[in-house]
């Protein structure tokens, strides 16, 4: 609002402020800023590296890797029911082609 108006207004302070006049950033800062940036890019992309999994040996996949991997990380309560499950699923699995391959020769006998 105009100073007359808030004048008139009754207003005894003005009700906003002046804009600051903000003297541009020096080329050395603008360097000492981006200097800083690139640090802390540099320490987060060396930190997500530690996150990155190795490449697995030979012979395994890299679903089969990664299962080793989370199977490390577990205490050793949660190591006896990860196995558990695990061999749970694979009975199941195997069962279940069993059952797949029988009903195929029924069906080619007859």
């Amino acid at each position: 609002m105009p100073l007359e108006v808030q004048t008139a207004l009754g207003f005894s302070q003005r009700l906003t402020k002046e804009p600051d006049k903000s003297i541009p950033p020096s080329q050395d800062d603008l360097q000492k800023r981006i200097d800083q940036l690139e640090n802390k890019l540099q320490a987060l992309e060396t930190k997500a590296q530690g996150f990155v999994q190795p490449k697995p040996p030979e012979g395994l996949t890299n679903d089969e890797w990664q299962l080793v991997c989370a199977f490390r990380r577990c205490n050793k309560d949660r190591q006896v029911g990860l196995l558990a499950t695990a061999e749970a699923l694979a009975a199941q699995t195997e069962k279940e082609q069993k059952e797949s391959l029988a009903a195929l020769e029924v069906r080619a006998v007859a």
